[in-house]
């Protein structure tokens, strides 16, 4: 790339229009997953399905059941949550937490739950 070249793409830059092969979207896409799984996390936290889960891998069915919300529902939850890396899904239809997941547990010693809570929420207590 000559000097020249270099002030073209700046300049395009300073003026808003997008560089050739830049994805215009990509930050507000990001920003709509981070929420997507903000929501995940949460209902997973407030619906108790954590505490359902710290004892080992459950089926979503039962899961859902237990939980009173539709399994299709449910099902959307994990799904985001096991790409977050905070659920595992050890057969078709099973989930587990993971190391990462064990940290919204009531009883972690980490409090992060609280901590997400607080930031979800503003629930300091």
């Amino acid at each position: 790339m000559s000097e020249g070249d270099s002030v073209a793409v700046s300049v395009g830059r300073m003026n808003g229009s997008p560089v050739a092969g830049q994805r215009t979207e990509a930050p507000l896409s990001r920003i709509v997953s981070s929420a997507m799984l903000i929501h995940a996390v949460s209902a997973m936290v407030e619906l108790g399905v954590v505490e359902r889960m710290s004892d080992g891998p459950r089926p979503v069915s039962e899961l859902a059941r237990e939980v009173g919300v539709p399994e299709e529902r449910l099902l959307v939850v994990l799904r985001a949550v096991t790409a977050a890396e905070l659920v595992v899904q050890t057969a078709p239809g099973v989930f587990a937490l993971s190391p990462a997941g064990n940290h919204l547990r009531p009883d972690d010693p980490l409090g992060l739950r609280d901590l997400f809570r607080m930031c979800t929420y503003g629930d300091l207590f």
